[in-house]
């Protein structure tokens, strides 16, 4: 049986208070000074079918014997979460099939011919698809020039169905982008992995 407690307006605001620190202090202990955050980034549309809450989870981690790469562009590393992002947004508002056509390399793409109707008629229930995803953070990894380089980025993604069936989990996905393209003028094609 549930009994309601009465509380003075001073208990209220000590515990509203205490409640606001733990938050604050959860938050700022999460997240690592030299991750480069992503938290500016736009979020995708709205999507009809709200998320569920974000499961306590921790950013995924690098290796311990991880080292910046020396070089590299700070203004490309920008352009790059962007695209990133817009590949995220693409995906929640147009489908897996639609986002990987536009910005994967080739050789993650379905072959030509293949039905891309999005979602699955018929599909299983507990077939997984993201309905909310952004940036969290990211870390340089590897720099050749601004048409080949990698970055090690931690998504926050949020699924209808099973994730685990796409080898991704509820909240914070550490994953392995490698952008390249053949000149400046033409669009990055990504290449996702859990290794460089």
């Amino acid at each position: 049986m549930l009994r309601r407690i009465r509380m003075s307006s001073q208990g209220r605001g000590w515990v509203s208070g205490l409640l606001m620190l733990a938050l604050g202090l959860t938050a700022s202990c999460t997240s690592r000074p030299d991750q480069n955050s992503a938290a500016a980034t736009a979020q995708p549309a709205a999507s009809p079918v709200s998320a569920p809450p974000a499961p306590e989870t921790s950013p995924a981690q690098l290796p311990a014997s991880y080292v910046a790469p020396s070089g590299g562009d700070p203004a490309v590393y920008t352009a790059a979460i962007s695209e990133i992002q817009s590949y995220l947004t693409m995906e929640v508002q147009h489908g897996l099939y639609a986002a990987a056509a536009a910005y994967l390399a080739a050789d993650e793409q379905l072959p030509v011919g293949t039905d891309t109707t999005w979602p699955v008629p018929d599909a299983d229930p507990q077939t997984p698809v993201l309905i909310a995803g952004s940036v969290y953070s990211y870390e340089p990894w590897s720099w050749a020039s601004a048409d080949q380089f990698t970055l090690y980025v931690t998504v926050d993604l949020h699924f209808r169905g099973d994730p685990a069936r796409a080898n991704w989990y509820e909240g914070h996905n550490g994953e392995f982008f490698t952008f390249s393209r053949l000149t400046p003028q033409t669009r990055w094609r990504m290449e996702t992995g859990s290794a460089p």
